[in-house]
C-alpha cells in the first residue's frame, strides 16, 4: 500500500476536486460523507473549479440520471456494491434492513450546524465502527459540519476532510473541542479548547503534493473515457462483439449458453494485476468459471484448472455418452456420472438444457 502524503487530522479548506486528486493512491480505508441531496435545489460549480459552468441536481432518478459507464464500472470494480444496487433496482423496493434505534436530529439538537441533511454523530460512529478498523484512515470530502472527523476521532481512526464553506474550519475546530473533550456536545467550547485543537489539526488551503508517482485520477472532467485511440465500449456492446467472435460459448469450459442471461463478462488478465477494462482484455464466462477464476487466474490458467478438474464441456460430454440410455423411469431424466467436483447437469426429456 502506498504511504500517505498527508498528516492525520488534515482539513482542506477549498474545492475538494483539487484536494482529492492530490491524495496518494490507495491511502484511504473508508469514505464517509453526506453531501447535500434531495432538497429540490440545483447547485452551480464555483468559478475556479474544474467543473466551472456545470449545474448539479441534488436528486437523481435511476433511468434518467444513472449512466451506463457508471454501471459498467460498478460491475467491473465493485461487484459487491453492484449486487446491492442491482437487487434494489430490480425489486423496486426500498431497503428493509434499516436503523431504527438512532433518531434523526431535531431542529433543536445541540449537534445542529445549519446543514439540512446533517446526520447524528451516533449514526456516523456506528458506520465507522462497522466499516473500518482502529487506526484506519477515514475521508470526508464534505465535512463542514464536522460529524465525520468527530466520529473518526472518537473511534480511534485517523481522518482527513475537505469543505468549501467559509466557516468550515471554525466549525470543525469548535465541534471537535466540544464533542471530543466534553463527550456530549452539551457545553460550549472556550477559546483555549478551540486553540488546543487548532494546534492538532493540519489546516490546508493548497492541495497536497503526491509522492506516489501516480497520474492524477481524472485530469479533466470527461463524459467518455478512451483507451488508446478507441472509445471504451459498454459491457453490453463488448458482450455483443465477443459473442459474434466466439459464439455463445463459455471461453473457460466451452459450455454452450442457452441464453444471454447466463453470460458473465470478466477480465483475462485480472484487474488486480493491471488488467484493463477494454475489450482486448475481456472474456465470456459462465457463472462457475467466473467464480473459479476469481481475481487470480488468467483465461489460460482457468482452462488448465478446468481440464484438471474434468469440467471442460468435451469432458462432460464424454461422461454423458457413457451414461446413454440410463434414465430414471419416474422422471425420464438422464443420470450423469461425472468426476468429483464437476458440475452435474440433468437434461429433461424435451432435449432443452434448462
Amino acid at each position: 500500500m502506498t504511504r500517505p502524503n498527508f498528516e492525520n487530522r488534515t482539513l482542506y479548506h477549498g474545492d475538494n476536486l483539487d484536494f482529492l486528486r492530490s491524495i496518494n493512491t490507495e491511502t484511504i480505508d473508508l469514505i464517509a460523507t453526506d453531501p447535500p441531496f434531495n432538497q429540490g435545489r440545483d447547485f452551480h460549480a464555483t468559478p475556479d473549479s474544474l467543473a466551472d459552468g456545470a449545474t448539479f441536481q441534488d436528486r437523481w432518478r435511476w433511468k434518467e440520471d444513472v449512466h451506463e459507464p457508471w454501471i459498467d464500472q460498478m460491475q467491473d470494480d465493485w461487484p459487491t456494491v453492484w449486487a446491492v444496487v442491482d437487487l434494489t433496482e430490480r425489486s423496486g423496493q426500498a431497503a428493509q434492513d434499516v436503523i431504527t434505534d438512532i433518531e434523526p436530529l431535531s431542529t433543536a439538537s445541540v449537534e445542529r450546524q445549519g446543514y439540512p441533511t446533517q446526520k447524528p454523530l451516533a449514526l456516523y460512529r456506528r458506520f465507522i465502527r462497522a466499516s473500518s478498523d482502529e487506526g484506519d484512515v477515514v475521508l470526508d470530502p464534505f465535512c463542514g459540519c464536522a460529524t465525520t472527523p468527530i466520529a473518526a476521532e472518537l473511534e480511534g481512526r485517523r481522518w482527513l476532510g475537505a469543505d468549501l464553506w467559509d466557516d468550515a474550519p471554525n466549525t470543525v475546530l469548535k465541534r471537535l473541542a466540544e464533542e471530543v473533550r466534553l463527550g456530549n456536545g452539551a457545553r460550549q467550547a472556550n477559546a483555549d479548547m478551540v486553540g488546543e485543537w487548532r494546534g492538532r489539526v493540519h489546516l490546508r488551503t493548497e492541495p497536497l503534493v503526491r509522492t506516489d508517482d501516480g497520474e492524477v485520477a481524472a485530469p479533466k472532467l470527461k463524459t467518455l473515457r478512451r483507451t488508446g485511440d478507441k472509445p471504451t465500449m459498454s459491457r453490453a456492446k463488448m458482450i455483443d462483439a465477443l459473442v459474434e467472435e466466439h459464439g455463445m460459448h463459455c471461453q473457460g469450459c466451452g459450455f454452450a449458453f442457452p441464453h444471454r442471461r447466463y453470460i458473465e463478462l470478466d477480465h483475462n488478465l485480472p484487474r488486480a494485476d493491471g488488467g484493463k477494462n477494454d475489450i482486448e482484455n475481456r472474456v465470456l464466462l459462465c457463472g462457475p468459471c467466473n467464480r473459479a477464476k476469481g481475481h487470480v487466474l488468467t483465461l489460460s490458467g482457468l482452462r488448465l484448472e478446468n481440464k484438471r478438474n474434468g469440467v471442460m464441456a468435451e469432458q462432460l460430454a464424454l461422461d454423458v455418452s457413457k451414461t446413454k440410455g440410463k434414465r430414471n423411469d419416474a422422471s425420464g431424466a438422464v443420470t450423469l456420472i461425472v468426476p468429483a467436483g464437476s458440475r452435474t447437469r440433468v437434461r429433461p426429456p424435451t432435449g432443452s438444457l434448462f
